[in-house]
């Protein structure tokens, strides 16, 4: 089966401080940024199938 088209993926670098800082006051610094790295990898490897 022929692949057609393109799909880009832009994000932010999952840095503990900078990503999902709403979420800090809940998950702390470490674990906002481990959902952060957790969902783009989702992200990624559903992509990765295409």
């Amino acid at each position: 089966m022929a692949r057609n088209g393109a799909i880009a993926v832009i994000a932010k670098c999952p840095i503990a401080g900078k990503s999902k800082t709403r979420l800090i006051p809940l998950l702390g610094e470490q674990g906002s940024a481990a959902l952060a790295r957790a969902m783009l990898s989702d992200v990624l490897t559903s992509l990765s199938r295409c």
